[in-house]
């Protein structure tokens, strides 16, 4: 994997929210047409190409575009370059580093093409049979009731293949080392977990290989690598045109420095989803001290990412993040009902 670029650090962030109960994407169209993001921008409507805005998806893409030419009244106009970073490609972050006075091939690493879905499947799927035919099950010394599964057929294979995928592609966007797999074994189970690390060693081992045999790159990783060098390149360059990051939570780590280092940009902004702003400080800081640990309630609370994405990588305090946009009263209420209901345990006697 490349190395990641550290989270940016210098001159001040700039966050909004836009809260629960308002729609999020004509809230984003109605601020930033409306200058509520940058100041002095856009002072025209032709200002707008300037602007470079990173989004979750291609959907939404496509809809903050259609709501910015209603916006707009349909006049013919260029808008702004719109980057969907959950299918992020190497011709859109280009185009972006051009419109952001960069040039073109910038620190944008040359990956070599992902390699296609379907093949990758059929690919492992031989891989896991493989595995499978070197199982002699008298040798392993499993005791009578501990299930043991291996796929007994092609199709079978494919669907323990797709498992597989799911699994490395979990790793390779949380940063976290395979090694890390040995770790969380219990002493009953190790020579049903010994079988687990031989099929974990099809993507440690073999599936690098073969890709280097193809020239291809693993599309989590390849996806990873090119939100990273994105990252570096901004925080390298420091453009001053407007460059915006909306309804993304961070939760992917690389994902997350890149809203840092957009966050410090001198003409920068990031736009969370639902930020909780009626929650105490108490309970706010017990969210952020869930830590890693999966099996602690507070780790599945809905604000640990934007927590871990406000301290851990833009260094900003919850009290200086801006809301944009109001919810109705009865929205409002709703919202602080949810956000009581979902305190952290330890909080709840302030529910009195």
């Amino acid at each position: 994997m490349s190395s990641s670029p550290k989270p940016a650090a210098s001159g001040p962030a700039r966050v909004f929210s836009i809260p629960a109960g308002v729609d999020f994407l004509p809230g984003l169209a109605d601020a930033l047409l409306g200058g509520e993001l940058i100041a002095g921008f856009p002072a025209r409507s032709d200002d707008l190409a300037e602007a470079v805005i990173y989004l979750p998806t291609r959907r939404a893409a496509r809809a903050l575009t259609m709501l910015l030419s209603e916006r707009t009244g349909g006049a013919t106009m260029l808008l702004p370059t719109i980057v969907p970073l959950g299918e992020v490609d190497m011709l859109g972050l280009d185009i972006a580093g051009f419109r952001s006075g960069v040039s073109g091939g910038g620190t944008i690493a040359r990956l070599p093409p992902a390699i296609g879905a379907v093949e990758r499947r059929l690919i492992l799927s031989q891989l896991v049979q493989q595995w499978s035919r070197s199982i002699d099950r008298s040798l392993i010394g499993l005791e009578p009731g501990i299930p043991f599964i291996v796929p007994s057929s092609p199709a079978d294979a494919v669907a323990l293949a797709g498992d597989l995928e799911a699994l490395m592609d979990q790793f390779t966007t949380e940063d976290a080392p395979w090694s890390e797999i040995a770790e969380a074994v219990e002493a009953d189970y190790s020579a049903y977990f010994k079988l687990t690390l031989e099929f974990v060693r099809i993507a440690t081992e073999s599936w690098p290989h073969i890709l280097a045999e193809r020239g291809a790159s693993d599309p989590a990783l390849r996806q990873k690598q090119l939100i990273e060098a994105e990252t570096a390149r901004l925080i390298e360059t420091r453009p001053t045109r407007p460059i915006i990051a909306a309804g993304s939570t961070g939760s992917i780590p690389a994902t997350a420095r890149l809203l840092s280092a957009i966050a410090h940009l001198p003409n920068g902004a990031v736009i969370l989803p639902g930020l909780d702003t009626s929650l105490e400080d108490t309970s706010w800081n017990l969210i952020g001290a869930a830590g890693d640990d999966e099996t602690d309630a507070v780790h599945g609370h809905p604000q640990t990412a934007l927590h871990r994405l406000l301290a851990g990588f833009i260094r900003l305090a919850r009290r200086e993040v801006r809301n944009i946009g109001t919810a109705t009263p009865a929205l409002q209420a709703r919202t602080r009902l949810m956000s009581e209901a979902l305190r952290p345990a330890e909080s709840t006697d302030l529910w009195a």
